[in-house]
């Protein structure tokens, strides 16, 4: 496949948000890039080194083993995945920015490690655009707000509710400070007039973990994160922050639909 064909199959697997389609396409575009390198320059003569800036299981994690595992397998070439997390993105990312300019330290990069971060008060030690340079963009997917089963709110209005009937009581967790997920939670705090005291943790996974173990009661994740315990009843969703319904998970519903309007957003991740 021409690189040219899989970025387009690549962006119409995006917008339909089919995350089956969206894998395999992942996997294509990663050899679409390999035969382009190939013959470009014998590249690489030694194995790659690529680091992925969140813990394991999460989404990020995720596509850059699908692309690590594709492009080894097309250029007969290790490609070494590396998880670093911590600080939303940026302890991996200043990693990479600092490596040897040689092509054999790549970087699954994202919206809270190249948008968010770099825009806090507390900034990044590298420049988001300067210090890399970008190959290809993966998509990604939706934040979703859950709640253990335990939690006595089926939509997001008895949520509000709930928490406005405990306003100290209840937490949430996200993949850490300055992610999507955070901001997400915050913004939806911040529209509905409701307090939940926030938990970042290293990645989405270990969010997740400790939502089914009854550790905390909410989180506000990726979606493919949690789509697992979400089918398997382990976890509820109460709202997506997608602009409208996905098919497969019509029940749940969106955040402008529950009556939040401006809280439309998704995650992209980028090599």
């Amino acid at each position: 496949m021409r690189l040219e064909d899989a970025l387009s199959l690549f962006r119409a697997a995006r917008a339909c948000n089919n995350a089956d389609v969206l894998v395999r396409l992942t996997l294509a575009l990663a050899l679409a890039l390999a035969a382009r390198a190939a013959l470009a320059q014998a590249w690489p003569e030694k194995p790659v080194r690529l680091v992925i800036p969140f813990a394991a299981g999460g989404t990020a994690d995720m596509l850059g083993r699908i692309v690590a595992r594709g492009l080894g397998e097309a250029l007969k070439q290790g490609f070494v995945v590396e998880n670093r997390p911590g600080a939303g993105g940026a302890l991996g990312s200043e990693l990479v920015a600092k490596a040897a300019p040689d092509g054999y330290t790549l970087l699954v990069s994202g919206v809270a490690s190249h948008v968010l971060a770099p825009a806090l008060p507390q900034g990044v030690p590298y420049d988001p655009l300067r210090d890399f340079t970008h190959i290809a963009l993966f998509g990604g997917p939706p934040s979703v707000l859950v709640v253990n089963p335990e939690v006595p709110a089926r939509n997001l209005r008895e949520l509000v509710d709930l928490l406005k009937a405990n306003p100290k009581k209840y937490s949430y967790g996200s993949p850490g400070n300055g992610t999507h997920g955070q901001l997400v939670a915050e913004l939806f705090k911040q529209l509905a007039h409701v307090e939940m005291l926030h938990v970042p943790y290293k990645g989405a996974s270990g969010a997740i973990t400790d939502l089914i173990a009854g550790h905390i009661p909410v989180a506000s994740t990726t979606l493919s994160t949690a789509s697992g315990q979400i089918h398997s009843g382990r976890a509820r969703a109460l709202a997506i922050s997608t602009a409208a319904r996905l098919p497969d998970y019509a029940g749940v519903p969106t955040f402008a639909e529950a009556g939040y309007k401006d809280l439309v957003a998704t995650i992209w991740f980028s090599l």
